[in-house]
């Protein structure tokens, strides 16, 4: 009996130590998940481009690839975000040296597309950076796709613009030509404005004052 009550003494300690072993094995496994959560960068898609603009800039081949590669940055983690930014970097300069559509040279979006260039840089240099923190590179993807969509959102804008002006029956031009014409305009109606405005004359005297011709005065004859 004594053998039987050590022997069961033995089998439930074994049990629970087995048990404990388990349950902390399971620790690490679920603190690595956390991890891996931790490190994961998920971002939601913002502006897209129209129709009408999809269409204009279908053979600008340097924003399609662009377009392409920052669709692996809205779910990506940490380490391949950093491992892409080089090559992000370098299609983002191509797009920004190459605006093969006219309507697309203005200031504003040009603007656009050096502040995304000037981003893509600042995530390739974190690579280099051993103190950098996952935060501050979520914070620097996000910032990327925040300005990539101000560029469709703009690019949106100019051709919603052309498509208002066309219903209208207003001529749309390109902002230079429209800077051009509006200067012709302005000498046409200078030089009008001249013309209807009578020549004054180069020498300006002193203004004559016609003179004054004094009456004498007839003597008063004293009466006696």
């Amino acid at each position: 009996m004594k053998y039987l009550y050590r022997l069961f003494i033995v089998v439930f300690l074994v049990g629970v130590s087995c048990g404990k072993t388990k349950s902390s094995q399971k620790t690490p496994q679920q603190s690595d998940s956390l991890k891996e959560e931790s490190y994961q960068i998920k971002n939601t898609i913002a502006e897209t481009l129209l129709p009408e603009a999809r269409k204009a800039v279908e053979d600008w081949k340097e924003y399609q690839e662009v377009d392409k590669f920052l669709l692996r940055y809205y779910n990506i983690s940490v380490n391949e975000a950093l491992n892409n930014a080089q090559e992000l970097s370098v299609l983002a300069k191509q797009m920004k040296d190459s605006i093969r559509v006219p309507e697309l040279t203005q200031p504003s979006v040009v603007a656009r597309l050096n502040v995304l260039y000037n981003e893509t840089l600042r995530l390739a240099d974190m690579e280099q950076i051993s103190a950098i923190t996952p935060n501050e590179v979520k914070e620097e993807v996000f910032n990327i796709l925040e300005i990539f969509s101000a560029l469709n959102a703009k690019i949106n804008t100019i051709y919603k613009s052309s498509a208002l002006k066309a219903s209208l029956g207003i001529d749309t031009v390109f902002p230079a030509q429209e800077e051009g014409i509006e200067k012709k305009e302005i000498k046409k109606e200078d030089s009008k404005f001249k013309k209807s405005i009578p020549p004054i004359s180069k020498k300006i005297g002193k203004p004559e004052f016609k003179k004054l011709t004094r009456t004498r005065k007839r003597p008063v004859k004293k009466l006696n």
